[in-house]
C-alpha cells in the first residue's frame, strides 16, 4: 500500500473514531497522524486552514459542539486531499452493467483501471493483479453483485450503482421522469428521423420549445415543419438544434413556442429527467450539445459516521448520471418489448382547477432566484438570433395562450422580463415575437392542466399560427 492510500484511510477511521467517541484522545490521534505524515501535504490554503483548525482544538478541552465542528474541518481536508489528484477506478460487477459504468465515466474523459467481472469464477486475491497495491486513490465501482468486493483496506470507499444514499443526493425525479416519459425520446427521435429522410425538401420549419410547444403544436397537424421540441427545454437545447439543423439540412426558419419560466430555466442545472432524455437523443444522432453542468459543491457537513463511506459524498455528481443511465436503459427495453407506438398521444380530457394553477405558478415562481440562469440564457437567446440572422433565416417566438387566472397568480417580475426581453429582441426582420400569452379565444376547455393545451387548444393555437405554413 503506497504512503498516501494509507494516510487517507487511516485518516478516515480515525475521523469515524471521532465522530462515535467526540473525545480529547482521538483528535490527539488525528494530529499524530499528520504530523507522521506532514511530507505527504501540499503547500495549499487548504491544508493551511486544516492545520491551523487542528492545532487550535488540539489545545483544549473540546466541547461537544467544537467536537462537530471540526469533523466539518476533516471532512472538507479529507475531501480536497483525495480529489486533489486523479482517483482510480476498479469496476467489480456482471459484464452487463459495465456499459452503464462506462458511458458515465466517458463524459468526464475517465476510463477504469481495471475490472473484476462476477460472472466469472473470481478469487478475492485477484484484486492484487489488477495492481491494486501500487494505486494511490483506489475506489471501487460496482453494482450489487460486485459491492463484496469492497474491502475497506483495498479502497477509499465505493459507488453502488444499484444503490445510493438518498440522503445526499435524492434523484427520484429522474427516474420517474424517464420511466413515465420515455416515450418522449422515442417520439422526437421519430420525428428527427422524418427531416433527415426529407433532407430539408418538403420540411421548412422546425418547432422548438418546451412542452408547450410539445404538446400544444401536434404533429398530426403539421405539413411542411417537424417538432424536435421536448418539455422543460431550454435556451441550450434550442440553440443546438438550430444551428445542427441548418448545417445539416439547411434548415433556415424556425418556431420556438414558450412560457414565462424558459428564461430562468437551464434543464441541465436540476435534477431533471428531461435532460437525460435530451441527452439520449443528441447523443445517438450525434448532435453537439453544449449545456453548463450542474454545480455539485459539497456542503458543510461532517461525512464520518458510523456508515461511513464517505466517497458517496466525493462521487456524488455521479450519482445522478448512473441513476439515469440505468433507468434508460430499463425504459427503453419495456418501450421495445411493448412494440410501443411512436406517435404522440392527443389529449382530448380537460383539467382545470384554483389549487391546480396555484401550485403550478408557485413552483415556477422559485426559478426566478435562480442566480446566473437569466443572463445566461439571454447569451444563448441572442446567439440564436445573431445565427439566423447571419443565414439569412426567420425565427419566431410564441408565448402561448394562458387562462386569465393563471397571468393573475404567475410571478409578475418572471411575465414582465420575459415579455420584455423577447419583444426586446425582436427586430422585425429575421427575429420575431408572437405574445399570445392574454388570448382571449382560448377557455378552460382548452387545457389538459393548468397550463398545457389539449387537443382542441392545439388546434386552435395552430389556426393563430397557420400563416407560418406550419
Amino acid at each position: 500500500m503506497s504512503q498516501e492510500l494509507s494516510f487517507i484511510l487511516t485518516l478516515r477511521d480515525l475521523s469515524v473514531n471521532l465522530y462515535l467517541l467526540k473525545d480529547d484522545a482521538s483528535i490527539d490521534e488525528i494530529k499524530k497522524w499528520v504530523i507522521i505524515n506532514h511530507h505527504l501535504l501540499p503547500d495549499e490554503k487548504y491544508v493551511i486552514d486544516f492545520v491551523n483548525k487542528l492545532i487550535e482544538i488540539s489545545e483544549k478541552n473540546a466541547s461537544m459542539s467544537e467536537v462537530d465542528d471540526f469533523l466539518v474541518d476533516v471532512s472538507h481536508f479529507w475531501i480536497s486531499y483525495v480529489t486533489a489528484a486523479p482517483l482510480d477506478f476498479i469496476y467489480a460487477g456482471k459484464r452487463s452493467s459495465e456499459h452503464i459504468i462506462e458511458s458515465v465515466l466517458s463524459e468526464y474523459n475517465i476510463k477504469c483501471n481495471g475490472h473484476i467481472y462476477t460472472d466469472d469464477e473470481v478469487d478475492l486475491a485477484s484484486l492484487d493483479h489488477q495492481g491494486l497495491s501500487e494505486l494511490n486513490r483506489p475506489v471501487l465501482l460496482c453494482d450489487n453483485s460486485g459491492l463484496s468486493y469492497f474491502n475497506k483496506n483495498h479502497f477509499i470507499g465505493y459507488l453502488n450503482i444499484e444503490r445510493f444514499d438518498h440522503s445526499i443526493i435524492n434523484s427520484e425525479h429522474i427516474t420517474n421522469t424517464i420511466k413515465n416519459y420515455y416515450s418522449m425520446a422515442e417520439i422526437i427521435n421519430e420525428n428527427y428521423q422524418t427531416l433527415r429522410k426529407d433532407q430539408g425538401e418538403n420540411i421548412r420549419k422546425v418547432i422548438l420549445g418546451s412542452s408547450y410547444a410539445y404538446y400544444g403544436v401536434p404533429d398530426s397537424l403539421l405539413c411542411q415543419s417537424v417538432n424536435l421540441s421536448i418539455a422543460s427545454g431550454d435556451a441550450s437545447y434550442n440553440h443546438a438544434l438550430i444551428k445542427h439543423c441548418h448545417e445539416k439540412y439547411g434548415i433556415k426558419n424556425y418556431v420556438v413556442v414558450l412560457g414565462y419560466f424558459e428564461l430562468f430555466h437551464e434543464l441541465s442545472k436540476g435534477l431533471n429527467g428531461y435532460f437525460y432524455l435530451a441527452k439520449q437523443f443528441f447523443k445517438i444522432n450525434n448532435i453537439k450539445y453544449d449545456y453548463r453542468a450542474r454545480s455539485n459543491k459539497l456542503k458543510n457537513e461532517n461525512i464520518f459516521t458510523s456508515y461511513s463511506n464517505p466517497m458517496e459524498y466525493v462521487l456524488k455528481e455521479f450519482i445522478p448520471h448512473f441513476m439515469a443511465a440505468i433507468s434508460l436503459t430499463s425504459a427503453q427495453e419495456k418501450f421495445t418489448n411493448s412494440n410501443s407506438s411512436t406517435n404522440k398521444k392527443i389529449i382530448n380530457n380537460f383539467s382545470y382547477s384554483d389549487t391546480q394553477t396555484t401550485n403550478e405558478t408557485q413552483y415556477f415562481s422559485k426559478f426566478y432566484n435562480t442566480d446566473g440562469v437569466a443572463e445566461f440564457n439571454k447569451i444563448i437567446f441572442s446567439k440564436m438570433t445573431d445565427f439566423i440572422r447571419e443565414i439569412n433565416g426567420n425565427i419566431f417566438f410564441v408565448i402561448q395562450p394562458f387562462l386569465p387566472l393563471f397571468n393573475e397568480r404567475y410571478h409578475k417580475e418572471m411575465r414582465d422580463e420575459t415579455l420584455t426581453f423577447f419583444d426586446a429582441i425582436s427586430d422585425g426582420e429575421s427575429t420575431f415575437f408572437i405574445d399570445l400569452s392574454s388570448d382571449m379565444d382560448f377557455t378552460p376547455e382548452d387545457f389538459f392542466d393548468a397550463h398545457h393545451m389539449n387537443f382542441q387548444g392545439a388546434q386552435k393555437l395552430y389556426h393563430k399560427l397557420k400563416w407560418l405554413k406550419l
